[in-house]
């Protein structure tokens, strides 16, 4: 195959681009760390173009080794160079985005040490002032010492202490307010940058979410379907959170296969750790929660201790909200999703109402009313089921 050498600006802009393609509302500065440099670019997904200028430094572990034996003559390297970097300064305030191994190493001794509930690196975020500290213990420690730890590769620990050390002198000058850890880099703003341009511009998590339902679903899956028949209930939701529903919506019957007794437990676990980019840890909180209790999941199930620590009390209580009126949505139709265009779910004041079509018995019955009652109790809403006076039925 031919081979194309690259130099360190172009490296730093395939970096910034695979961050943007699994961060697409990406705003600071990349940070790519290599053996032998380090590249940073700044992007921020508001502006066009999203990539803005980058620049190579000469400060890769592998560079640095013939300092290794004086602390002080290592960090004097770092400082002279890096205040040749003013772009470091554009990250002020905003985020420092981290990509390469030894980086990613750093993320996973944090997460052991720290006790983090979700080892997934993608987006895992650490505070300037938490972060800093820690640098200066990982810096300060011995390989050794380091594998007492965790178990990260031999041959990654011997150059986390000086990851740690570049790492914690550009936080100092760039005075970033966070860490962003990505899993995306140079290999995936390459992949993304030879894909056509309507799928290099579809949102990554609603297209992921798109492709587990169509593998794992029953056919007719529609989550867009299931998201405009609930969006009544939660019509003060913002762009943000109608983004998580619908992706809820598409995961919503991915678990029809398995065995009644665990359905909560496996909807819960798959979607909290799915590999998927563009979506935020507490992202994935809300979108487990809402799968278990689409599936009945008891509200104090001890499953949910990995996801709650995540996201606020009101977050939790909306996704499991939703989650409750996925379930009513499939006790009604049954996975038929068409038959939902005979119902409508709408909010009147303080009342919950599930509206039904002027003749026949199809949507009555004691699991609906239960469900809706459940819903209702969720939202701290009243409930009525009422007949639609002309036989019209709803429209999609």
């Amino acid at each position: 195959m031919p081979v194309r050498i690259i130099d360190g600006r172009e490296e730093a802009r395939l970096s910034a681009a695979g961050i943007l393609a699994g961060i697409p509302d990406a705003d600071g500065v990349v940070g790519d760390l290599g053996g032998g440099s380090v590249e940073l670019v700044r992007v921020d997904a508001n502006e066009t173009p999203a990539i803005g200028p980058g620049v190579s430094l000469p400060l890769g572990p592998l560079r640095l080794a013939e300092f290794s034996d004086n602390r002080k003559a290592v960090i004097e390297q770092i400082e002279r160079i890096i205040a040749t970097a003013p772009l470091l300064r554009e990250c002020v305030g905003k985020a420092l985005y981290l990509v390469g191994g030894a980086w990613r190493a750093i993320a996973r001794l944090h997460i052991e040490q720290t006790h983090y509930p979700l080892h997934i690196i993608h987006q895992y975020t650490i505070a300037r002032r938490p972060a800093e500290a820690f640098l200066d213990v990982i810096a300060a420690q011995s390989r050794r010492s380091l594998e007492r730890i965790t178990g990260i590769g031999r041959r990654r620990l011997e150059v986390v202490p000086m990851a740690a050390t570049i790492l914690r002198r550009l936080i100092a000058f760039g005075k970033p307010d966070r860490l962003v850890f990505s899993a995306f880099g140079l290999r995936e703003g390459y992949a993304y940058g030879v894909l056509p341009a309507e799928l290099s511009a579809a949102d990554p998590l609603i297209a992921g979410c798109m492709t587990i339902a169509l593998r794992e679903s029953r056919g007719g899956s529609d989550g867009d379907r299931l998201a405009r028949w609930v969006a009544p209930v939660f019509a003060a939701a913002d762009e943000r959170t109608r983004r998580l529903h619908r992706a809820a919506c598409w995961l919503s019957d991915t678990a029809w296969t398995e065995h009644p007794d665990y359905r909560a437990e496996h909807a819960f676990t798959r979607s909290l750790r799915m590999p998927v980019g563009a979506i935020e840890h507490a992202d994935r909180a809300f979108i487990a929660l809402a799968l278990h209790a689409r599936y009945g999941g008891a509200a104090d199930d001890p499953v949910k201790a990995a996801a709650l620590p995540l996201l606020d009390e009101a977050a939790a209580d909306e996704a499991r909200c939703l989650g409750l009126a996925l379930r009513l949505a499939y006790t009604l139709c049954g996975g038929a999703l068409d038959l939902l265009d005979q119902v409508l779910l709408d909010r009147e004041n303080d009342t919950l109402v599930l509206e039904l079509p002027a003749t026949g018995s199809l949507f009555i019955g004691e699991a609906v009313q239960r469900r809706l009652d459940a819903l209702g109790r969720a939202l701290g809403l009243a409930t009525r089921t009422e007949r639609r006076r002309s036989p019209t039925p709803v429209l999609a």
